[in-house]
């Protein structure tokens, strides 16, 4: 009977605890966070500048221009990555802060 993750000279499964040691990063944590954090600062921001204050409206819409004009949002991450060095903390945040503007603008209506 074949081995569902393999077989080697090793042992059975050895591939198979390979992939799990990898998944430990991808649990939802990292990612959780990252979404935690668009969702935290945008969604506050798109219904909220426009109505509560009048002031606030100009200069959220141009900070979200301002991150929806790089493609991708990659020349953020590369910037965050040379600011704050490589991390998966960086990353983090680079994906968080490169996922505010899209929130800001679904809940701005």
């Amino acid at each position: 009977m074949a081995q569902p993750a393999g077989y080697r000279r090793t042992g059975p499964a050895t591939n198979l605890s390979r992939v799990l040691y990898g998944l430990r990063v991808f649990r939802g944590g990292p990612a959780r966070w990252a979404v935690v954090l668009s969702v935290v600062v945008g969604v506050p921001l798109g219904p909220c500048s426009p109505g509560l204050y009048g002031w606030l409206d100009p200069i959220v819409s141009r900070f979200t221009d301002l991150l929806l004009a790089f493609p991708g949002s990659s020349c953020l991450a590369v910037g965050l990555a040379a600011i704050l060095g490589p991390a998966l903390f960086t990353a983090v945040i680079a994906i968080g802060v490169a996922q505010i503007p899209g929130m800001i603008r679904v809940t701005k209506g």
